[in-house]
């Protein structure tokens, strides 16, 4: 019986310690662990760093590709995602996507290749067989703030007008 006492209170040690160490190099694996053991401390506090961190922090890093489907869906999800442009969690979205379906990749490819890769496609991509899986993921953002974001962009981006740029 203490042999199984300590390996719990080893256990909880090691978590507690997970718990303070959540970074984009961890955040993934730090979730399968707590998946695993049915930390849901553990995983409650990986969910709360992506719901900050997603789009400031780990869809900049490679580990951005370790992320499991039903992770990125729960965060977009969730009424604390943070974002000051909704733009930016749709860059994060894609760029995500981009490494689920080039799992080889060991960098992260500019954000251009990436609408650039999508944008050459002579059909839909989530009509495609390879993309229906992905629909729900995409219904999630909120498309209302990404436009939104693209009009503000669109209005106060500088305008060339004979050689003088003006703001509109």
């Amino acid at each position: 019986i203490s042999t199984t006492s300590n390996l719990v209170f080893t256990l909880a040690g090691v978590l507690k310690r997970y718990e303070a160490n959540i970074s984009s190099l961890t955040v993934c694996s730090f979730h399968r662990v707590s998946c695993k053991f049915k930390a849901t401390v553990l995983l409650r506090a990986c969910e709360c760093w992506l719901e900050l961190f997603l789009v400031t922090k780990l869809s900049f890093h490679i580990k951005l590709r370790d992320l499991p489907f039903d992770l990125p869906l729960k965060t977009l999800l969730s009424p604390r995602l943070f974002t000051s442009n909704e733009y930016e969690v749709l860059r994060a979205v894609l760029c995500w996507l981009y490494l689920q379906l080039n799992p080889l990749r060991q960098t992260l490819t500019a954000h251009s290749t990436i609408i650039t890769l999508f944008s050459k496609e002579t059909a839909v991509f989530l009509e495609q067989p390879q993309g229906q899986k992905y629909i729900t993921i995409f219904q999630a953002l909120r498309m209302h703030g990404i436009t939104e974001s693209a009009w503000t962009l669109i209005l106060t981006a500088p305008i060339h007008c004979r050689g003088i740029f003006v703001f509109i």
